[in-house]
């Protein structure tokens, strides 16, 4: 049986594989960063010496941020995962605790002696 939890996980995930807004264009992936990384790469080599300094600078920058980004990512989905796992032992908990009531009562019912 799927839970209503499990649906919304799936739409939230949906929304990561949908193409870009404007609709032209590659889906932002690693791939799509090296191919893009490295188009840059070449591009910062054939410009004169003069104007590569700035520019290696910014580049080396933006391989720094991705490489947190991916690391902050990874921590969250980390987090997100014992959660989920965290949750889930919540409900079993919560589900066995009910079990055992109930059977208390149908074992046990309510004397009527007063």
């Amino acid at each position: 049986m799927v839970t209503d939890n499990e649906i919304r996980c799936a739409e939230a995930n949906s929304k990561f594989d949908r193409q870009p807004a404007d609709g032209k264009g590659e889906r932002m992936n690693d791939r799509t960063l090296s191919k893009h990384l490295e188009a840059c790469r070449k591009t910062i080599e054939s410009l004169p010496a003069t104007k590569q300094d700035r520019l290696w600078t910014l580049f080396e920058e933006t391989c720094e941020r991705h490489r947190e980004i991916q690391e902050a990512t990874n921590r969250a989905l980390d987090s997100l995962d014992d959660w989920r796992l965290r949750a889930k032992y919540l409900v079993f908990d919560f589900e066995a605790r009910q079990r055992d009531a109930q059977q208390n009562r149908s074992q046990y019912p309510p004397s009527t002696d007063a």
